[in-house]
């Protein structure tokens, strides 16, 4: 649980580290009014942070499953904010799948496992995608 929260922090400064190398913004575009919904919409993970350790204590197994669903929430918000509609289909499946563990009262490290192999998945997706729009611009 805690490298969940304290890893989160460094997710930020990796991503526009790895943005800059690849000769990236990391950035959204400036002229979209809603740019400040990126920092707004993190007050959503850390009311779920709050509410999955809390959770946890009662029932620890459902940490990571609380937790899937509340990344998964923020990721609606990152079509809005990158025009990307794959950010829709990855917060969606973030929530099912931490809905079907939490149903399926899977064990504790389920979640962080299928959390973390569905965000690598995706993220090459978005990468692909991405690059694409790139190429079409240039």
């Amino acid at each position: 649980m805690l490298t969940l929260f304290f890893g989160g922090m460094f997710i930020h400064p990796l991503a526009m580290l790895l943005s800059k190398a690849l000769k990236r913004s990391g950035n959204h575009d400036p002229k979209n009014p809603l740019g400040k919904l990126a920092l707004e919409s993190t007050i959503i993970l850390f009311v779920g942070l709050f509410l999955a350790l809390y959770v946890a204590k009662l029932q620890a197994e459902w940490f990571y499953s609380i937790m899937l669903m509340i990344i998964g929430v923020r990721y609606l918000v990152f079509n809005t904010l990158y025009g990307m509609k794959v950010y829709w289909i990855l917060g969606a499946s973030l929530m099912f799948f931490g809905m079907l563990c939490i149903v399926l009262n899977a064990n504790f490290v389920i979640g962080a496992f299928i959390g973390g192999i569905t965000e690598i998945v995706f993220s090459l997706v978005i990468f692909a995608q991405s690059k694409g729009m790139v190429l079409k611009t240039e």
